[in-house]
């Protein structure tokens, strides 16, 4: 491949990224029309893209708290074992890297500005969550055995700074008196 056919797939590349941020930015807004949170809102990606690099498709994207919002519109799966144990905070930029064969290998771009918080372990239902004296929080299994934590264990958490997280981390576990 010459380098005016690179960097013509470069450019084409980009329109595509352009194109699936603008659909991905309508299906959102319907999604918040039609009953969508405000929440949701907090943690659109900005500012980041999708292309190619060699032969490996690169998507940069927001952590959802249980996935990644990609710019290219798509929601992809980030290993709840790699999210708690990576203290990943909702509203983290990310960057995934899916080769040829389909696997993806995320990194975290940004980490967004958080705050600690008090909470306990509570389960609604089958999922658990982590009441603070601010508001509940879902929280990942995956984080739930790895912490060895049960309902009404005290824990410290992440969230964002400033923004309405529907999702917490497990920061650390407060031992018991």
């Amino acid at each position: 491949m010459s380098d005016q056919d690179k960097k013509l797939q470069a450019i084409k590349d980009l329109i595509q990224s352009s194109q699936n941020s603008l659909a991905s930015a309508r299906k959102i807004l319907a999604t918040l029309v039609q009953g969508g949170s405000q929440d949701e809102q907090e943690f659109l990606p900005t500012g980041l893209m999708s292309y190619t690099s060699d032969d490996n498709k690169i998507v940069e994207g927001v952590f959802t708290g249980d996935g990644m919002l990609g710019a290219d519109g798509n929601i992809y799966p980030v290993p709840a074992n790699y999210a708690s144990k990576s203290l990943i905070v909702q509203g983290s930029k990310l960057k995934a890297t899916i080769d040829q064969n389909g696997k993806i290998i995320y990194k975290i771009i940004e980490e967004i500005p958080y705050e600690v918080r008090h909470g306990i372990i509570t389960k609604s239902g089958e999922k658990y969550q982590i009441t603070s004296e601010e508001r509940t929080y879902n929280v990942l299994l995956a984080a739930i055995t790895f912490h060895h934590v049960d309902i009404g264990d005290h824990v410290t958490i992440r969230v964002p700074m400033g923004k309405m997280a529907t999702f917490a981390v497990i920061d650390t576990v407060v031992p018991k008196e």
